[in-house]
């Protein structure tokens, strides 16, 4: 026992990649609410926000299947109940504050009034439902993600019940999905039904799939780790991912985010493999922001609401507006998520630590 607290499992590159994502997030937020007060940041690819996300989904089943699978190999079986009790300390506290906190704030601004009857999908952790349909509440729309990732961790465990055929199940399920995706996708074309194409693109399990795989075949030590780890695989990852988040370059609805998923897994891969990756995402900024991440990602949209309100009293010229707006985001939004962090989150961590099987210094989200 004494042995796991002093050798936590600790992925090297992760906490990097996951500050990337929230930051990308942040920017495209930044720059769509920038555009309203000067049309030239409307050309801005503001489109990358949301393929950052699919990189938060695919690290937290890259995470999350780790874990589960390094505490069947030690104990045996899964503690499902645990498990729920770790996430809900990681995610509940600041979530729910958050609402709360938006609640008041909207009030106050006499802007919108968040108290009506949809707010019970946010207050359920099915936020995506009323995102799926272009129907969110302002300020909370966002918080559709985190309701994906929970409805994710509900039945992921179960997977992990017989320890027989993980990875084959866990095949089945990814492929299912996507062969629905692609369904989904030819029934919106053809007969313009989006409905079932725009669930299973918000859903998107299937990106949380193929983290989940990767590190089954990362602890399994699968032959196909060595290609994703190799210069070839993430040179092409990361033209890739520049191609499709800043020219916003697209195939299809189907498979964008499926190949972000693919990018990802090579650029985590490659991070924990070698020592010097050509992407090194190793370093003590992008660890310091990968910690505030959760706080980054949910402060920002509210920071966003009031910066509009408050900056065009302060200065009239659009440019500076819009300057002060995207600048005043990104610090404003560092500090709230960094004083959240020290001061909600944290208790909160080291009360969940109690609950771990497997000591880990990762905290997915």
């Amino acid at each position: 026992m004494q042995k796991e607290r002093e050798n936590p499992i600790y992925y090297k590159g992760l906490n990097g990649l996951r500050a990337i994502a929230a930051l990308l997030v942040i920017m495209a937020h930044s720059w769509d609410e920038m555009g309203k007060f000067l049309p030239i940041f409307n050309d801005a690819p503001v489109g990358m926000g949301n393929l950052a996300v699919t990189i938060f989904f695919t690290l937290s089943g890259f995470l999350i299947t780790s874990l589960l699978f390094l505490e069947q190999e030690k104990k045996g079986n899964i503690d499902i109940g645990s498990f729920y009790v770790r996430r809900i300390l990681r995610i509940w506290p600041l979530y729910y504050w958050y609402i709360l906190l938006c609640i008041v704030v909207f009030f106050f601004l006499q802007q919108d009034n968040l108290l009506q009857s949809s707010l019970w999908f946010y207050i359920l952790f099915a936020a995506n439902i009323p995102y799926m349909f272009d129907k969110g509440l302002n300020g909370i729309n966002h918080l559709w993600s985190i309701s994906v990732e929970e409805q994710f961790y509900l039945f992921w465990p179960l997977f992990f019940k017989i320890h027989k055929n993980i990875t084959k199940r866990i095949s089945i399920f990814l492929l299912a999905y996507i062969g629905l995706k692609i369904i989904g996708w030819l029934v919106f074309k053809y007969a313009e039904w989006p409905y079932l194409h725009n669930a299973l693109r918000v859903f998107r399990f299937d990106c949380m799939a193929i983290g989940g795989l990767a590190a089954l075949f990362f602890h399994q030590q699968k032959t196909i780790i060595n290609f994703l780890s190799t210069k070839v695989a993430q040179l092409l990852a990361i033209s890739i991912m520049l191609l499709m988040m800043i020219f916003e370059f697209r195939i299809s609805s189907a498979i964008d985010h499926l190949i972000i998923a693919l990018c990802t897994v090579v650029l985590i891969i490659s991070n924990i493999v070698h020592q010097k990756p050509l992407i090194n995402l190793e370093n003590k900024t992008l660890i310091f922001f990968a910690k505030i991440s959760y706080g980054l990602y949910v402060y920002h949209i509210l920071v966003l609401t009031l910066l509009a309100v408050i900056v065009p009293k302060l200065v009239t010229d659009p440019l500076y507006q819009a300057l002060l707006i995207g600048f005043c985001t990104f610090i404003f939004s560092t500090i709230i998520a960094y004083v959240s962090y020290r001061f909600l989150e944290q208790p909160f961590l080291r009360f969940k630590s109690r609950f771990q099987k497997v000591k880990s210094n990762a905290n997915p989200i």
